[in-house]
């Protein structure tokens, strides 16, 4: 499939796409639990693992059919964000509540059965700094008694923001000036995507800042180190032409790529798909798609024994349900966000009757 995903994608998936998203007959499944639905991760088996980013939490949905999650987990302890009340000598009364700090995932990968996950590292809307959102942690996958679960592994790691400023490679990227500002203003930070590549390094993709109007991709080179508390080391830098957009999801499979772009500032509903060879600095635009109110959030290539297919999931915070909106819903259990899942057929004859670009 590695050669053939620009191909596919192009011929096979862009129409159906068109089709499929503004349909009253798409093939969605709705998910219960969450509304942002941010990094996905395919776990093989029909599942996938998704984050909230709003939410601490880490989740296992099946991806053929609605309904709740098989498995979630609150990770607030683990990524050390609870904030817990000052005692006060003396007084007595009832005791506060501990205060969880969002952490902002944003985006996920798969490294044989770990999967990392990034946040933002950007501020708060108001513009306030915000180090909880400085992190990047893994989570090992474990099956037993037929259950999948996700345990956490190592340690986060909270200064690869910090090294990556010391790269002077990055310098005239403007990243700490980005830093200062919230990630909704022009040019302010905003991390929103990672992928794996072939030999075991990570792609990390940012919505914003742009740099002369491209898409930053900065390759972390170990990231099973960082997770021991090794300092990162990082590749040079990349910057690909996303009409004026930036990277909002990054999907990989043998070293070709699926990206999901959008606004850099999150303020307008541009989204678009591009494929990517790893090399060139001008990826494919898919053409002709229309989302309607599919918000695409994150991606996956799911393998070829599993029917080549892609997954998608959207966004849907800010989706009406009943008077709300998703996102303010205080009952999880009435959150929900949407996947669809396209199919590829007949690898044989795309293979046979298209050129590889």
């Amino acid at each position: 499939m590695t050669k053939l995903l620009p191909v596919l994608l192009s011929i096979f998936i862009a129409p159906f796409v068109a089709q499929a998203i503004t349909s009253n007959d798409d093939p969605i499944s709705i998910h219960q639990g969450i509304c942002d639905a941010s990094g996905v991760v395919d776990l093989g088996q029909g599942e996938f693992a998704v984050a909230d980013d709003e939410l601490n939490m880490l989740l296992i949905y099946n991806g053929s059919r609605s309904g709740a999650p098989l498995y979630s987990a609150e990770i607030s302890e683990f990524l050390n964000v609870i904030k817990h009340p000052k005692k006060k000598k003396g007084k007595l009364g009832k005791r506060k509540t501990p205060k969880i700090k969002e952490v902002d995932i944003e985006g996920a990968t798969r490294v044989g059965d770990s999967i990392f996950w990034i946040a933002s590292h950007g501020r708060k809307k108001s513009g306030k700094k915000a180090s909880e959102r400085m992190r990047i942690f893994a989570t090992s996958i474990v099956r037993k008694d037929g259950k999948t679960s996700l345990v956490a592994k190592g340690n986060p790691y909270n200064r690869l923001f910090e090294d990556l400023l010391e790269d002077k490679r990055y310098a005239e990227y403007s990243l700490l000036e980005a830093s200062e500002k919230s990630p909704k203003t022009p040019g302010g930070l905003n991390i929103e995507a990672i992928t794996d590549r072939p030999d075991g390094t990570l792609l990390i993709g940012l919505r914003s800042p742009l740099y002369k109007g491209k898409a930053l991709i900065v390759p972390l080179l170990n990231p099973a180190e960082i997770i021991q508390g090794i300092k990162a080391v990082f590749g040079a830098p990349i910057t690909l032409t996303l009409q004026a957009r930036g990277v909002r999801g990054l999907a990989s499979s043998g070293g070709e790529y699926l990206i999901v772009a959008n606004d850099p500032e999150g303020d307008s509903h541009r989204p678009a798909l591009f494929t990517w060879d790893g090399r060139s600095t001008t990826p494919t635009a898919l053409a002709n798609l229309q989302f309607g109110d599919f918000n695409p959030e994150a991606v996956a290539i799911l393998p070829d024994n599993q029917g080549g297919k892609v997954l998608m999931l959207s966004d849907d915070g800010n989706q009406q349900v009943g008077h709300d909106r998703c996102k303010d819903l205080q009952d999880l259990r009435l959150r929900r966000f949407r996947s669809v899942a396209f199919r590829h057929k007949d690898l044989n004859f795309f293979e046979s009757t298209t050129q590889v670009p």
